[in-house]
């Protein structure tokens, strides 16, 4: 994504990662250390929400 969008994204103090990959795929990996659900605050769904659009922004 040579358009200046963010390529990686961490939230939840690690627990959930996204990134682009070969700027057409988006890969999302959320692993608890615990095997739990990893819980999202609405800053941390925010952060993933814009990381999404710059995504989109870029692709389109």
């Amino acid at each position: 994504m040579g358009d200046g969008a963010p390529v990686a994204i961490a939230l939840s103090d690690g627990q959930l990662r996204a990134w682009v990959e070969q700027d057409n795929a988006i890969h999302i990996k959320a692993l608890s250390g615990a095997g739990d659900p990893v819980e999202l605050s609405d800053r941390d769904v925010a952060a993933l929400v814009d990381f999404l659009q710059a995504y989109l922004r870029g692709a389109g």
